[in-house]
């Protein structure tokens, strides 16, 4: 859901994929041959751009990373987490486990609007790139420590004991459509679009040599002579 303009929801779609969702782009991603990894992608660079126009560099150097929606967080290693408590003057909660933030720093993150570009590519230093832009408000998030408690703000980074832990989560989601591709084992990361009105353009993902079947002349149908008769005589 893209949190800064207005809620939207997800899209799912089985069998193809919804060109009014997304910017489309030619980079191809590889599927690991690994069920419960498929989905990997070289994190070549985060930046953060802020509206006075200074930018941070939050990823010292290109890791392999697992897209996984059924986590909320980012995980990163502990040198980027921090460069981004660096940058944002975030503070890590021991207790929680959570980069806990108070009212004060989310008005001056609102005021600073950083926005995070994650680049993507195939592998960690070769090959063609996509950009994924996050705004602030894609990590303005909440979460209630027990079922009556009030929310508390959080920014989803949580850090990457060993590389097997690195993963973009639905956080980064809420900007990046994917569309993959069992039969050519391959898959696409591509920044989510919001423009309005949102238009479905639902286009199918045929298989390998899969031909439209050809439309049959149709036949002229005319009823026998005993047939009409007997239609006749039961409408009486």
């Amino acid at each position: 859901m893209d949190t800064e303009f207005k809620g939207v929801f997800g899209s799912l779609t089985l069998g193809g994929y919804d060109t009014g969702r997304f910017v489309p782009n030619d980079v191809s991603f590889d599927l690991v041959q690994d069920p419960s990894r498929e989905l990997v992608v070289g994190l070549q660079s985060i930046i953060a751009s802020e509206s006075n126009g200074s930018q941070h560099l939050l990823l010292p150097s290109p890791h392999l990373t697992f897209i996984d929606s059924t986590i909320p967080y980012i995980y990163l290693p502990l040198d980027a987490c921090a460069l981004f408590e660096r940058a944002l003057g975030l503070k890590w909660n021991e207790t929680v486990q959570l980069y806990l933030m108070d009212d004060e720093l989310h008005r001056e993150l609102l005021t600073r609007k950083p926005k995070f570009t994650f680049t993507l590519g195939n592998s960690l230093t070769r090959g063609p790139t996509v950009d994924i832009v996050l705004p602030y408000s894609s990590f303005d998030l909440t979460f209630k420590p027990y079922y009556d408690a009030d929310p508390l703000r959080y920014f989803p980074l949580r850090r990457a004991a060993n590389d097997s832990q690195m993963t973009l989560g639905r956080a980064f989601l809420q900007e990046a459509y994917l569309i993959t591709n069992y039969e050519y084992n391959n898959f696409s990361v591509s920044q989510c679009t919001f423009e309005e009105p949102i238009t479905r353009n639902i286009q199918r993902i045929l298989p390998a040599g899969f031909q439209e079947p050809k439309a049959r002349p149709s036949k002229g149908f005319t009823l026998s002579r005993s047939i009409t008769i007997g239609v006749i005589v039961g409408s009486l």
